[in-house]
């Protein structure tokens, strides 16, 4: 079987003093990802991780991801949280206004 590319499926919500973004990666462990900022692009880089043995059926997927987001000057990037839990990633991301490139630590 072959290897695919992975693009997370990804749903965004503006709440009243941001937004979040909750990112479906199963299989995909935490210190596999990382998540940046730089300039006004979201970055989100992973591996979702290859199952041991013989795959008979297909159907979570495997291989390296990067999913990309343009952040509007709305949004403060160093006040961007983010968290893993089962499977899902999800930032919150602040309503304010800054372009300095920031790494944001996944808990």
């Amino acid at each position: 079987m072959q290897t695919q590319t992975y693009l997370p499926k990804t749903d965004i919500v503006e709440t009243a003093d941001g937004f979040e973004l909750a990112l479906d990666m199963p299989g995909v462990p935490k210190d596999g990802l990382k998540v940046e900022v730089e300039k006004n692009l979201l970055k989100v880089f992973g591996r979702a991780r290859q199952q041991k043995g013989r795959r008979v059926r297909a159907e979570y997927p495997e291989g390296d991801f990067s999913r990309s987001f343009t952040l509007g000057q709305a949004v403060d990037p160093k006040k961007i949280e983010a968290q893993y839990q089962d499977g899902v990633l999800t930032l919150h991301l602040a309503k304010a206004s800054s372009e300095a490139p920031v790494s944001i630590q996944i808990h």
